[in-house]
């Protein structure tokens, strides 16, 4: 079987292409064998090797000291691709989070996941993707941080623990809002029933989102972790605003 998929395998491919082509959603070309990166079927080389890489973690964690007190924070370690002004990877992110292409979300967390590999010794027990409400994700159809947390998962050969953690309470955007009111917006929005907390205990967690702006919705449920008895919680974003 094996044998007849590598004789049909490019020809069959080829005709995927031919009547299914794929364009690149930042400059819009055709993505063929010649320009495209293994693994990803939404951008092409091109405009892939022009995105601005993240920060290191310690320059993204100052963005917590400057907005928390040391003894609030719940974050270790950041793990992120991308600077999110990047326009390029805007436009990405947008599709993602928006337009229902959350194949976007697992390829990326391929990526993500092996940068976390190539990067840390840490030994994670588990992934916990950032949860939306329930009537968000009624409204938009799919939260785009389970898929990033299923690649990361997968990539990493780790559990994914997202099942455990939900959101109850629906708040505001946090995009148009102040360090401070995120905070403050922020506060009480997780919850983890006390018959899952267990599931955390003496756990080293990755917590999975998209980006990483003032690090408020993570660094809030990083603590919500801790308090189940977590023993030390991370995190990894696609980008960092």
């Amino acid at each position: 079987m094996n044998s007849l998929l590598r004789i049909i395998g490019e020809p069959f491919y080829y005709l995927i292409d031919f009547f299914a082509p794929k364009y690149c959603l930042v400059c819009d070309d055709l993505i063929n064998n010649e320009n495209q990166i293994q693994n990803l079927t939404f951008i092409c080389k091109s405009c892939f090797y022009s995105l601005n890489s993240a920060p290191n973690s310690e320059v993204i964690l100052d963005r917590l000291f400057e907005n928390y007190h040391p003894d609030d924070i719940s974050i270790t370690n950041v793990f992120s691709l991308y600077k999110l002004h990047e326009q390029n990877f805007l436009q990405i992110i947008h599709h993602l989070k928006y337009h229902k292409l959350w194949k976007i979300g697992y390829e990326f967390g391929l990526l993500l996941g092996e940068k976390i590999a190539k990067n840390s010794d840490t030994r994670y027990d588990g992934v916990v993707a950032v949860p939306i409400h329930i009537a968000k994700k009624r409204e938009r159809g799919y939260n785009q941080s389970d898929f990033i947390a299923k690649g990361v998962s997968e990539k990493l050969n780790i559990p994914n623990y997202s099942k455990f953690v939900r959101r109850q309470k629906y708040t505001l955007s946090q995009t148009l809002l102040s360090a401070q009111e995120r905070k403050i917006n922020i506060q009480g929005a997780y919850k983890i029933p006390t018959n899952s907390s267990k599931a955390f205990q003496n756990k080293v967690i990755l917590i999975v989102d998209d980006v990483f702006t003032t690090g408020s919705t993570i660094n809030h449920l990083g603590n919500e972790l801790l308090n189940c008895g977590a023993k030390q919680i991370d995190c990894a974003t696609l980008g960092v605003a």
